[in-house]
């Protein structure tokens, strides 16, 4: 009997999310500061999207907009 590989892929399918991790956007574990925060918030949200349960998908999402919103505007002031 022959081992099977199965290979897993994260596919991200969030064009921000997917700009800061090409670009960098996460400066590591130390010191996340806001960028890092909104990657951080912008995987979750992501992650919550496969969740099958609807309602708890949905809250999960409702929280990590309200955060992507407030980082983003501490961003935009600097």
């Amino acid at each position: 009997m022959s081992a099977k590989l199965k290979e897993q892929r994260a596919v991200v399918k969030n064009p921000i999310l997917l700009w800061l991790l090409i670009h960098g956007g996460d400066p590591g574990p130390d010191d996340p500061g806001p960028v890092g925060q909104l990657t951080s918030v912008l995987s979750i949200h992501e992650l919550a999207s496969q969740l099958s349960d609807n309602s708890l998908r949905r809250e999960i999402q409702a929280v990590t907009s309200k955060a992507v919103a407030k980082i983003s505007q501490r961003i935009a002031k600097g």
